[in-house]
């Protein structure tokens, strides 16, 4: 048990390291928590993020120490407490008022700036992207049954 734990500090610090470096991070997703965004086999691309400046609606990337699993869920709100900033994030697909646990600002990989699916790349630093990101965020926060309406024009419009 005690070297998955080691194993999984390294992995975390080697991510954070190249992600500090400047460089990002390409991954394939795993699971269906961010559909329709994000699909199970899509590869996603992660840059750094000052945690201070990532907005609500963006989608983000974490590592709690000793999980193994990286977590891609898109921000929901953020707060200080104790001069440390908190987030508090849900998938896409979860349908209900509940939101993920609180994440610590040294748990943040970075953003999630586009995926590619099907040989296309869909951008999310795009302002179109962070404005439909944000209210998609508030609609699932507030509204989870008017999400049915808003996945359908989802699927409609095309993210550039």
């Amino acid at each position: 048990m005690k070297d998955s734990i080691n194993c999984e500090r390294i992995k975390r610090e080697a991510y954070l390291a190249l992600l500090k470096a400047g460089h990002c991070l390409s991954m394939p997703a795993k699971g269906w928590s961010m559909h329709p965004a994000i699909n199970d086999g899509d590869v996603i691309t992660i840059e750094r993020a000052v945690p201070l400046c990532l907005r609500v609606g963006e989608i983000i990337a974490y590592k709690k120490e000793g999980e193994s699993n990286t977590i891609v869920h898109r921000l929901m709100r953020k707060y200080r407490r104790n001069g440390r900033i908190y987030f508090v994030t849900k998938g896409d697909a979860v349908h209900n008022y509940s939101c993920d646990q609180v994440v610590a600002e040294e748990d943040i990989l970075g953003r999630v700036i586009n995926r590619e699916r099907n040989g296309k790349t869909t951008y999310f630093k795009n302002s179109r992207s962070i404005v439909f990101g944000y209210l998609y965020a508030k609609l699932l926060l507030y509204c989870p049954r008017l999400l049915h309406f808003f996945k359908k024009t989802l699927r409609r419009i095309k993210l550039r």
